[in-house]
């Protein structure tokens, strides 16, 4: 499983940023057209957090506000119980 766009229908990243400082959403755009890299890009936004005072139980919370499809968790359910049980793995290129 992918993480972004595809276990959660979201991308966990700018979800954060919108959901706990959204008057930093527009970064996104100002950091991006300057030719930051994404990595870069979410560095500076969690710093900018940090200083907000946004610890890591509001990113928590935040990211269990995330739902997943219902037929995304069927699907995982079926693969968890079938006979020859699937072995489920979350990817992620973790900004890189």
């Amino acid at each position: 499983w992918d993480f972004d766009e595809t276990l959660i229908d979201e991308n966990s990243d700018t979800f954060v940023v919108e959901k706990l400082a959204c008057e930093l959403s527009p970064n996104f755009n100002t950091l991006n057209s300057s030719g930051s890299n994404w990595t870069e890009i979410m560095n500076l936004q969690f710093e900018k957090m940090n200083e907000l005072g946004i610890k890591k139980k509001d990113f928590e919370k935040c990211l269990k506000s995330i739902s997943i499809h219902p037929r995304t968790i069927q699907l995982i359910k079926l693969l968890a119980d079938t006979k020859n049980k699937h072995l489920q793995i979350i990817v992620s290129d973790a900004n890189t």
